[in-house]
């Protein structure tokens, strides 16, 4: 049976659900179509490129995720620069290095732009992309479905890069720089990380929006408020790190409210802990701790396989043969031209 699968965001903690991809593959779930926000908006464009959760596991565990913390300009120039880059430029760092990693990923199973993904369409409307990402217009305080909103800027969805989609939705506030996207009136939009609006989009598969009516399951993060989520960057000031905490607690933040709406809720979701052991004791691991050991990566991993199983041990009390509640109205109904 063929399935949904949505992945809320969580920066570097994003490599635990590939973790539970892998368990549920072996366990015969096949997973068709494709969303997230931020770092699920990573796993999803690559799961929906045909990688398999083996090797994303591979390419995750060699990453060194702070190569993506790339200075240019005056922020390269200590605090003063970095506070001048924010002041200047709204963010700390580039994300081109990132998108070029990601596209190079992309390329290697033939998917550059959204038109290589997209599938026949069932009738003579839009056509069916099994990958959708969220984004936040800062500009105009709205929240983007892309590819579906490229066309409110006079582009066409189908030949849009998905590296870029995925690079604007994966842009967390204060430490990458917004991304710039003009209007058809030449305006210009900074966009910036999904999560800032939706971190966890089960809604994307309500009827009321452009996906098909299949059985969801989602990906979440959940985390023990008793373990501190600290600051542990020797290259970030004081001020940088207050920063960051501020910035982890406002994701966090919306990513429980955004799963306690009612209805929202999708056939099955798989809770990931992203508490881990450490020689300090333990720790929960927050959207922006790229200084990631091994050990910690391989444990992320290890509870997204354990919260597989554990769905799995309790999938009986979900009827997978039908389809997830339709009551919730998608958000963008009301907000999006063309819903």
């Amino acid at each position: 049976m063929e399935w949904n699968a949505v992945f809320e965001g969580g920066g570097v903690r994003g490599i635990a659900h590939v973790g539970a991809v892998r368990i549920l593959e072996k366990s015969g779930y096949r997973l068709r179509f494709f969303a997230g926000s931020s770092a699920g908006a990573i796993v999803a464009a690559l799961l929906a490129a045909g990688y398999t959760p083996d090797e994303l596991q591979e390419i995750l565990m060699g990453l060194d995720f702070t190569q993506f913390l790339h200075e240019t300009g005056v922020a390269r120039l200590g605090a003063v620069g970095k506070a001048a880059s924010l002041l200047t430029r709204f963010g700390l760092y580039d994300a081109d290095l990132f998108e070029r990693w990601l596209s190079d990923l992309l390329a290697k199973r033939g998917v550059r732009s959204f038109g290589t993904l997209a599938l026949p369409s069932p009738s003579q409307g839009e056509p069916q992309w099994p990958l959708q990402v969220t984004a936040c217009d800062v500009t105009d305080q709205r929240l983007l479905l892309l590819p579906r909103d490229f066309a409110d800027f006079g582009l066409d969805p189908n030949l849009c890069s998905v590296a870029m989609a995925v690079r604007m939705s994966m842009s967390i506030p204060f430490f990458f720089k917004p991304f710039p996207l003009k209007d058809r009136r030449g305006k210009v939009h900074l966009i910036v990380d999904g999560s800032l609006l939706s971190s966890y989009p089960v809604w994307i598969f309500s009827r009321n929006c452009l996906s098909p009516s299949l059985p969801t399951i989602g990906f979440d993060f959940v985390g023990d408020r008793a373990c501190p989520a600290v600051c542990r960057s020797k290259s970030w000031p004081e001020f940088f790190c207050y920063l960051g905490m501020v910035i982890s607690t406002s994701m966090n933040a919306v990513d429980k409210q955004q799963a306690s709406i009612p209805g929202q809720a999708p056939v099955g979701t798989v809770k990931i802990p992203v508490t881990v052991q450490t020689e300090e004791g333990l720790r929960r691991i927050s959207p922006i701790d790229f200084e990631l050991s091994d050990s910690e990566k391989v444990q992320l991993f290890q509870n997204g396989e354990q919260a597989a199983r554990r769905f799995l041990s309790r999938q009986h009390l979900f009827a997978a043969h039908e389809a997830p509640p339709s009551s919730f109205a998608c958000p963008l109904a009301a907000a999006t031209p063309g819903t």
